[in-house]
């Protein structure tokens, strides 16, 4: 599930703020929330698993797998949310990448709450697959757009070490956006027979693992940038 990676420059420019009012995000909470997104990305990847039909009789297994995931997610894409809205209150410059940075939190927040729903739809005690769905997909097109909006914010970037690994980081979260978005419409779909249901169900589960992966992969990349700010 990706992140607003662009956050780390509020975090910079708030270090180096003189009037800063309020204690600045260190580089010690980027780097834990790099290794929260990794181990998040690792999460959706087992859980995807337990979507596949031979692994029906565990699919509530791979939902409260999904639902942890969401919950290690939320913790940072929350953390972003209010370090976006503290960086625009203390500075009080309203300029056209502070507001990009402000919707991508605020996107990337959104989608992890409607996937943390979505997940709690899926159990088999709650059964309301197609309102889950619903959640996966509106999820899936937040995270999409945060992504874009990401992709937007990389030109004001200088270093070209940097700016390798964010496009790294948007190609990984765009491509596992997709993949999610795509696997999630056919849970909202009626009238599939049995047979079909289980090729489709096998397809939509290696769909999520994809994307599963690639979230993971630019979980790996956004990790990198920060040690390498860490080193420099």
């Amino acid at each position: 599930m990706p992140h607003s990676f662009s956050v780390n420059k509020i975090k910079n420019r708030q270090r180096k703020s003189i009037k800063t009012k309020l204690k600045a995000p260190t580089l010690a909470w980027e780097i834990f929330a790099d290794w929260i997104y990794l181990l998040g990305g690792i999460t959706f990847v087992i859980g995807s698993i337990f979507f596949l039909p031979k692994m029906k009789s565990y699919g509530d297994t791979g939902v409260w797998i999904f639902i942890i995931g969401s919950l290690m997610y939320l913790l940072v894409t929350g953390h972003d949310l209010i370090a976006s809205i503290k960086s625009i209150k203390i500075n009080k410059v309203n300029t056209i990448w502070k507001r990009l940075e402000f919707l991508s939190a605020m996107v990337y927040f959104i989608g992890t709450i409607t996937y943390l729903i979505g997940s709690v739809f899926f159990l088999s005690e709650v059964g309301q697959v197609f309102e889950g769905a619903i959640n996966f997909i509106i999820g899936s097109l937040m995270f999409l757009i945060g992504a874009i909006i990401n992709v937007l914010e990389i030109t004001n970037e200088s270093s070209d070490k940097t700016l390798q690994l964010m496009n790294g980081t948007a190609i990984m979260y765009i491509g596992g956006s997709l993949l999610f978005l795509v696997a999630s419409i056919p849970y909202v779909w009626h009238g599939i027979s049995i047979h079909d249901q289980s090729i489709i169900y096998n397809y939509v589960a290696m769909e999520y693992i994809g994307g599963s992966i690639l979230f993971t992969f630019g979980g790996v990349f956004s990790m990198i940038k920060t040690y390498q700010k860490k080193e420099a």
